[in-house]
């Protein structure tokens, strides 16, 4: 983990570690794979001639990239697979990040969504913060995303618990914008804002959707991967490798690194645990976002990585707490990410 101007040190944070178990490892130098044993018993995969991460016996192949809607397909029907009792259950080794960053979420939602509230979800997935909704008694729930199948699983984890009006859009975000028939007071855009830093037509297109909709003093909150820690990862690679087996985070021919020309289109690799496998993924420059946002009437209310979130809100409210246990490797994970909050300027 990166240490920067401004980081706490670890007993600043309401967090508890315990010792992430040690795998055993073993070497294929024919094919270049690494097999590593998780804490759980589980066999993780790294080739360390392409980069390529998996969880599964890994195919010979060296194109290591993988297509962002096939991989959330996947994913759904895995989890469906799953809870009809087909498979073995989801990504276990993720426990803790994935309660820490519903702990976020859960907290971003309490500040900026209000009882009676509409809201966009962008990207929504599989409905997963469809629960946090609920609790929170909103009024109406639209959710959109460019995965078929994600909608389909976000469906049925909507029918039985949620009793607020809702519906699902299926559209590619980055090649037109949606247009809701009302205004929301919320706009939600949770660990996918990185995908639409590709061009400036693709990030202008994604918050033109997030403005056009947004009701005049409502929020927009944003969660994403933090450039400045990737970028700082990268630049260490070379002196010492990742040893962290959660995650990986690869190069692309140098474009990660050069900021030079254009804010956009800064592509690198990465894959974490069974969700995110392979995926291209974008830089996101937070001042020509801001820039960005500033064009569509959005300004920044808050903003900052995760870890600096997670110290800021236990310090205004300490009865809040992360429920999670997490290995050192897990908390180096959930650094990677970042949130902004916009609120649109009244008019």
């Amino acid at each position: 983990m990166i240490r920067r101007k401004g980081m706490f040190p670890h007993t600043a944070w309401v967090l508890f570690f315990h010792a992430h178990a040690g795998g055993s490892e073993s070497h294929n130098y024919a094919t270049m794979w690494l097999t590593m044993t998780s804490r759980d018993r589980q066999t993780y995969y790294y080739n360390t001639k392409t980069g390529e991460s998996s969880w599964s016996y890994p195919r010979t192949s060296t194109h290591h990239r993988t297509s962002t809607r096939s991989m959330y397909d996947a994913v759904a029907l895995n989890e469906i697979i799953a809870t009809t009792g087909k498979s073995g259950g989801g990504d276990r080794t993720m426990t803790g990040i994935r309660k820490t960053n519903n702990w976020i979420k859960r907290i971003l939602i309490e500040k900026y969504c209000q009882e009676n509230a509409s809201v966009l979800d962008l990207c929504c997935g599989k409905g997963g913060d469809l629960l946090k909704y609920k609790n929170r008694h909103i009024r109406s729930y639209v959710g959109v995303d460019f995965s078929g199948e994600s909608l389909r699983a976000a469906m049925d984890r909507a029918s039985p618990i949620i009793s607020f009006q809702h519906r699902f859009i299926e559209h590619d975000l980055r090649t037109s914008a949606v247009n809701l028939d009302h205004a929301v007071h919320l706009v939600s855009a949770q660990f996918c804002l990185h995908y639409f830093f590709e061009s400036e037509a693709t990030l202008r297109m994604f918050m033109s959707t997030a403005a056009r909709n947004l009701t005049p003093g409502g929020h927009f909150v944003a969660t994403f991967t933090d450039a400045a820690v990737l970028r700082g990862l990268l630049k260490m690679e070379a002196e010492r490798p990742n040893t962290n087996t959660l995650y990986d985070l690869q190069r692309v021919d140098g474009d990660a690194e050069d900021t030079s020309i254009s804010p956009y289109g800064s592509k690198y690799v990465f894959s974490c645990g069974t969700t995110i496998t392979n995926s291209v993924e974008y830089m996101v420059d937070t001042q020509e976002l801001a820039r960005v946002a500033r064009s569509y009437g959005l300004k920044i209310v808050e903003g900052g990585n995760f870890h600096e979130f997670l110290y800021w809100e236990s310090v205004r409210d300490s009865n809040r707490c992360i429920h999670a246990r997490m290995s050192r490797k897990e908390w180096e994970v959930v650094n990677l990410y970042r949130m902004t909050v916009f609120k649109k300027i009244e008019e």
